[in-house]
């Protein structure tokens, strides 16, 4: 007797922990960055210029729930294909990429094997996601701000 009200209380407890998951109309999933920042580029430098940053994935304004199993994709921004980014100034361009590593070796876009995808069993509220960015080295162009805008895309 004891054994079966334990597992009814089991039974009990494990069902609304699907209502825990954020991602509903009533607590959908939040992006936030501050940006990535390359700073000051010098074209005659002996490498890239490597920057990283942080896409913040939570359940927004409660925070407590935990969050469904996710992927994230990056847009292409100013081009029409993610193998080279361009930043802008007018129509002067700084070639840059967006990478999910800190190796720079995979670019991180919408395309197949580009995509960054997370399971995260009993991940209570938030996930940091390192963004790594290079701009390539050897480019001479004019000074001033150089911009693009990139959409981050989380599919649960």
């Amino acid at each position: 007797m004891r054994i079966s009200a334990l597992l009814g209380l089991a039974a009990l407890l494990a069902q609304p922990a699907q209502a825990l998951l954020c991602g509903t109309v009533l607590e959908p999933v939040r992006v936030t960055t501050a940006g990535l920042n390359f700073g000051s580029y010098f074209p005659g430098a002996s490498s890239d210029l490597q920057v990283s940053g942080t896409l913040k994935i939570d359940c927004g304004a409660l925070n407590a729930d935990l969050l469904p199993d996710f992927t994230v994709q990056l847009s292409n921004g100013n081009t029409a294909t993610p193998s080279l980014r361009y930043m802008l100034k007018g129509t002067t361009r700084l070639n840059y990429n967006l990478y999910t590593g800190p190796g720079y070796g995979t670019v991180w876009s919408t395309a197949a094997g580009q995509v960054v995808s997370f399971s995260t069993v009993l991940n209570l509220g938030t996930i940091n996601i390192p963004v790594y960015g290079a701009v390539f080295k050897g480019q001479f162009v004019a000074t001033g701000t150089y911009t693009d805008s990139i959409t981050v895309m989380v599919n649960y």
